[in-house]
């Protein structure tokens, strides 16, 4: 079974813009052609934000939504209920963007999905998401993981 892969906006507009500030394992993952991404809500309004505010070399928010549209491997998730009560669970995250995110890929998992949370640094962070808390791995040009986990 492949993994979902859970994006954020970072890895969505440093994908789309072919910028360097990718890390080569989120370049790798979102360059495959059967890579099965999700993109939740959450993520895609910030890269609006960040469109909006013309901090990315993305011409027009609907060049943005063009570019998710056109992108068949994407999936868009919606911010539900369960996503929102899941985020109010996550403790030691104070940002609200990134826990609804996180949140996502744990209300995947909790339905049976092989959910991965991929962001789009340069450190090449995976990370796994356990009922009981999120393991992070730093991982290789390949999407191996090496590393101890992080509670």
């Amino acid at each position: 079974m492949n993994s979902s892969h859970v994006i954020d906006a970072h890895a969505l507009v440093w994908y789309l813009t072919d910028n360097p500030n990718l890390g080569s394992a989120a370049r790798q993952i979102m360059s495959d052609p059967n890579a099965v991404l999700v993109l939740p809500a959450i993520a895609l309004a910030e890269a609006v934000m960040v469109v909006e505010k013309k901090r990315v070399e993305i011409e027009s928010v609907e060049s943005l939504i063009n570019a998710v549209d056109a992108d068949r491997r994407l999936t868009i998730a919606p911010v539900t209920r369960d996503v929102v009560v899941q985020a109010s669970a996550i403790v030691g995250m104070n940002d609200l963007h990134d826990r609804l995110i996180v949140a996502t890929a744990l209300v995947m998992q909790q339905a049976g999905i092989d959910a991965v949370l991929l962001d789009g640094g340069q450190r090449d962070r995976r990370f796994w998401i356990g009922p009981d808390r999120m393991e992070r791995h730093h991982a290789d040009a390949n999407g191996a993981a090496n590393g101890a986990p992080t509670a």
